[in-house]
């Protein structure tokens, strides 16, 4: 028998007891309708892989057709250029006849109507046996494309997701995927030498490394796909080694919230960046070695963005951080030799080292109010930095910050000092006043 307890702690919690045993129940039945769907899941798997089969021997069908049209084509053209030598020699031997006629001989040659007609008659079915040859390679190939077409529509209806596979798309200039693509596999568009531009749908989960190997002429992507975009890449294997480095513009949907680390690192064509309002994070390396990246907005909705983020953009010549930010991280502008404008928020509290390190083109820079720290080598090698306002919030000058910087000619120390650490103005050949009214330590 329970007895009640004067003490609430040692009370029996029947509810909870009974939640648990009605979890247990239902994890017990989930698994066991799991188990039972194996078989469903393997039969929809084989099918799926042969209706990717079936799309493949298509294609190598509609390729086979293509070919004997080609040839066909090509053997009319041979037959022609052969007839219209034939008649221009004809037509050269019946000028010379008929030039010198007058002074050899009289020729009359008389053709019956009926014998013209006949003629007529010859011409006309030769270029209608050419017309019909035509038309059957061209039947032949619109049929092969409808079932073809049909079959995947099929596959589309009775599936959730497919798989594009192994040359599905031979010749196209521009392609939005369907929604219904998860998968993007092996060398789906390979060497589609005409395709500027595609969409991802939101659908897609992976796309092969070599999908789209020497798509040469692929230019613009518009990229909808969370999974893909959010994605932490290594420069392996990130979107340059998917679409190649010669696209010049990528466009994140609506639906896009987070940007992966080094998601475009070293996409060198890339000039043209469109990151969406909803965006809220933004990982390390992402542009990291965009050599042509002169000008980039990040959307204010962005809160928080990695290290290096813009390391190595030579061509960046502005930039200006969303209200959100609250630091900058370490090497976020490292070697952007052509950084001569930045706009820092109110918000900002702490710049991290080497930050600004080489942007040699950077002449002028007001640190918040709220900045409390300065990273090592922050402003290292500004050499045109003229001026540098330090706010009074600042506590600690680290090493090496102002190093090289040799266009400064003074600076102010803030009152709040209370270290300055090796190294922090050296090679600041042209520093000729430092004012301060505190004591300083070093």
């Amino acid at each position: 028998m329970i007895r009640k307890s004067k003490n609430n702690e040692d009370k029996p919690d029947f509810k909870e007891m009974w939640s648990e045993v009605n979890k247990n129940i239902q994890e017990q039945d989930a698994e066991q309708d799991i188990i039972s769907r194996v078989p469903e899941l393997k039969e929809l798997s084989g099918n799926i892989d042969k209706a990717t089969n079936y799309c493949v021997n298509a294609t190598l069908q509609c390729e086979s057709v293509i070919r004997q049209y080609q040839r066909a084509e090509e053997k009319l053209d041979n037959a022609v250029d052969t007839i219209s030598g034939k008649v221009d020699t004809i037509n050269g031997n019946i000028d010379q006849v008929m030039e010198d006629a007058p002074k050899k001989l009289k020729v009359s040659v008389n053709v019956s109507d009926a014998d013209w007609q006949k003629m007529q008659e010859l011409n006309g079915q030769w270029m209608e046996q050419e017309r019909q040859m035509l038309a059957d390679h061209n039947q032949q190939q619109e049929t092969i494309w409808q079932k073809h077409s049909s079959r995947l529509s099929e596959i589309v209806k009775n599936n959730e997701g497919v798989w594009i596979s192994t040359r599905v798309f031979y010749i196209v200039g521009s392609l939005s995927l369907l929604s219904i693509i998860t998968i993007v596999m092996e060398i789906a568009f390979y060497v589609c030498s005409s395709l500027s531009n595609i969409t991802i749908p939101t659908n897609v989960t992976s796309i092969a490394e070599t999908a789209f190997t020497g798509c040469s002429r692929l230019k613009k992507i518009i990229l909808n796909s969370e999974i893909i975009v959010a994605k932490n890449y290594n420069i392996k294997s990130n979107l340059k080694k998917i679409f190649g480095e010669q696209v010049e513009k990528y466009i994140l949907g609506e639906n896009i919230k987070s940007i992966g680390d080094n998601v475009f690192n070293g996409c060198s064509n890339l000039t043209s960046m469109t990151i969406s309002e909803n965006v809220t994070r933004i990982g390390s390396n992402v542009f990291e070695n965009c050599i042509n990246l002169s000008n980039i907005i990040l959307p204010q909705s962005v809160k928080s963005i990695g290290f290096s983020l813009f390391k190595g953009c030579v061509s960046l010549s502005s930039f200006s951080f969303p209200e959100n930010i609250t630091s900058i991280e370490d090497s976020t502008f490292f070697g952007c030799k052509s950084l001569s404008s930045i706009s820092i928020p109110n918000n900002i509290t702490s710049i991290g080292a080497s930050s600004f390190e080489n942007c040699y083109s950077l002449a002028t820079i007001i640190a918040p109010q709220r900045v409390t720290s300065i990273g090592d080598k922050a402003f290292f090698n500004c050499e045109s930095l003229i001026s540098f306002l330090l706010p009074d919030s600042i506590m600690i000058i680290g090493n090496d910050v102002f190093c090289g910087c040799k266009s400064l000619a003074s600076i102010t120390i803030p009152k709040n000092i209370i270290k300055i650490e090796e190294s922090a103005f050296s090679g600041c050949s042209n520093l000729t006043s430092v004012t301060t009214t505190v004591p300083l330590r070093f």
